[in-house]
């Protein structure tokens, strides 16, 4: 396997037209603290390429950069987006809808906007706000992730420290249909994956040196609670204890769940039948000379 780590029918969402600003302070503190924050490239299926450039997403034509042979890598060649949309906020991540390629979520320290952009041009269509309320929660509060639902168009996960939101955007985009709420230490990955029963998700979140999960169902029964606490917690191996855990991932084709750490190891292994441990884990540590060396733990 090779593994690369880096730091239904539904309505459509509804179009509406607005971004606000946020000023340039903490932005680096921000960037620094939360890294999985950072996704400045995303491509949809259509070709379409997001490059995320300070306040701005340039959107480019890939097939076109690909298939162009005058573009080599060795030449300096300045090439012009097909578009260039102004978010009116400092931009720390992008994220293209794999169920609906128009849809691309664009993340600030505090703000969350869905663009509708024409596939076939790239030109933007329409922004839809995702308030958070943030800015009445205060200045510390940061996005450290966001995540579309697996196999949905108009469901997006936002994380900030210390909860997730979930929102139906074909329905709301102020009022989520779930909040998760950590009880403990602070969010600081999230990732989403699928479970057998297609109407239900399992949330992975990195708090501290813990790995935590929640199940939820999407969309809700009426009878759902829509405030959830995020109390499973899954067992990791003894030999990951004393650094905290950055990023989490699970590859679905190999079936691995892989978790970062601060120190620089990588844990993977197979994720427990009852959603309760990691089995079969083995962890990559650094070694010296920055050579990787393999330990298994039985």
């Amino acid at each position: 396997f090779f593994f690369f780590f880096f730091f239904q029918a539904e309505d459509g969402i509804r179009d509406f037209c607005l971004s606000r600003g946020l000023g340039d302070v903490y932005k680096r503190q921000h960037i620094a603290q939360y890294p999985n924050a950072r996704n400045f490239a995303t491509k949809n299926a259509s070709g379409l390429l997001a490059l995320v450039f300070k306040d701005h997403v340039n959107i480019y034509n890939s097939d076109f950069i690909q298939n162009n042979s005058s573009f080599a890598l060795t030449e300096k060649v300045k090439l012009p987006p097909i578009s260039s949309i102004n978010m009116g906020f400092f931009i720390t991540s992008a994220k293209f809808n794999k169920e609906n390629e128009n849809y691309l979520a664009v993340a600030g320290m505090q703000e969350c906007t869905v663009v509708t952009l024409d596939v076939n041009n790239g030109k933007l269509i329409s922004k839809l706000p995702v308030d958070l309320m943030l800015r009445s929660m205060g200045d510390d509060l940061r996005i450290t992730k966001i995540e579309w639902i697996p196999g949905s168009q108009v469901h997006l996960a936002v994380a900030v420290q210390i909860f997730v939101k979930v929102f139906d955007l074909s329905a709301d985009n102020i009022a989520p249909i779930y909040t998760l709420n950590s009880t403990a230490q602070e969010i600081k990955d999230l990732h989403v994956i699928s479970e057998a029963d297609d109407h239900c998700h399992r949330f992975f979140f990195t708090c501290g040196e813990n790995l935590n999960t929640s199940v939820v169902e999407i969309p809700p029964r009426p009878e759902y609670e829509a405030t959830v606490d995020i109390a499973e917690a899954v067992e990791l191996p003894k030999e990951l204890k004393g650094a905290p855990l950055v990023s989490v991932y699970y590859a679905a084709k190999a079936k691995l769940l892989m978790v970062a750490l601060s120190d620089g190891r990588l844990a993977y292994g197979e994720f427990g039948p009852r959603g309760n441990g990691l089995r079969r884990a083995s962890v990559i540590s650094p070694g010296k000379d920055l050579k990787l060396s393999l330990i298994h733990i039985s």
